[in-house]
């Protein structure tokens, strides 16, 4: 789990399973479709989205909890 920067772009293009955390000022740079990107499929991106940083970070968490799952089956 990482915000915009290059370890995001790093585990992207390593393809590491990962949760980008992005802030209000992200739509233009992040070409999304839903909560993904095609530059990288392995990474959910978790928008702000003019709500509360505390929701933004309770779906990350969420997200994250279902990427350690996936990868201890």
């Amino acid at each position: 789990m990482t915000i915009s920067n290059t370890g995001a772009h790093l585990a992207g293009a390593l393809g590491v399973p990962s949760v980008f955390i992005l802030g209000d000022g992200f739509k233009r740079s992040w070409p999304v479709e839903g909560d993904r990107t095609p530059y990288y499929p392995s990474a959910v991106l978790v928008s702000k989205r003019e709500r509360p940083w505390s929701a933004a970070m309770a779906e990350a968490d969420n997200c994250m909890e279902r990427l350690l799952r996936a990868g201890s089956t």
